[in-house]
């Protein structure tokens, strides 16, 4: 029987969600150097990173913090 309550959503799409993707290959290359601190920071950084992809400003007062 189909759910008879499947109108009664309503789904809006505000933006395309607030995630970041990884590269494995610099990912396996940060954390291959030993220090979780690094890989830790270097996280940070690539989520706060901007759509140009080449700055940041909020990760780095956090990683100072």
């Amino acid at each position: 029987m189909p759910n008879s309550n499947a109108g009664d959503v309503k789904q809006t799409r505000a933006g395309t969600g607030h995630f970041f993707i990884v590269d494995q290959r610099l990912w396996k290359v940060v954390c291959d150097k030993g220090d979780i601190n690094a890989a830790a920071a270097w996280l940070l950084l690539m989520q706060g990173t901007g759509r140009n992809q080449r700055t940041t400003a909020w990760s780095v007062d956090s990683i100072m913090r």
